[in-house]
C-alpha cells in the first residue's frame, strides 16, 4: 500500500504466449539481414498483474485481449542460443483491444460509465 504520496507499481505478463492462428504470409525480410516476417491472424489473451499505486489510489489490470491481422518481424535468426535476437511487431489496421481494469480503474465495470469508455 502507498502511503504519503508514494508510488508503487507492480506488472507481470502471466503464463500465456500470444498466438499466430493463421498464417497468411512468411519471407526472409529483404532489409534485415537473417530475419524473417510472418503475417496473420494474431491472439493474445492474457491474465496480467498490473498494479499502480499512487497514495491511497490503485489502478490495475487483471486481463489484456488483443486479437487482429499483423505482422512479426524476427531479427536476427542466430546459430546458437538464443536463437532469436529480437522482434518487431505491428498490426495492419487497430486490432481488437480489450483490457481489464481493476481497483479505481474497476469503476468501468459499472454500465454507464463503461458505455462511455466503449465509445472512446
Amino acid at each position: 500500500e502507498s502511503r504519503g504520496g508514494e508510488v508503487h507499481y507492480n506488472i507481470s505478463f502471466g503464463d500465456s504466449a500470444p498466438i499466430i492462428k493463421d498464417v497468411y504470409s512468411w519471407r526472409k525480410h529483404p532489409c534485415v539481414k537473417d530475419g524473417i516476417e510472418v503475417c496473420g491472424k494474431m491472439h493474445w489473451d492474457a491474465k496480467v498483474d498490473m498494479q499502480l499505486a499512487i497514495g491511497p489510489l490503485n489502478f490495475g489490470i487483471d486481463r489484456i485481449l488483443i486479437d487482429g491481422v499483423g505482422c512479426i518481424i524476427f531479427r536476427p535468426l542466430m546459430d546458437q542460443a538464443p536463437i532469436l535476437g529480437g522482434f518487431h511487431l505491428f498490426y495492419c489496421s487497430p486490432p481488437k483491444l480489450r483490457v481489464g481494469l481493476t481497483g479505481l480503474g474497476g469503476i468501468t465495470r459499472w454500465a454507464a460509465v463503461d458505455d462511455k469508455v466503449m465509445v472512446l
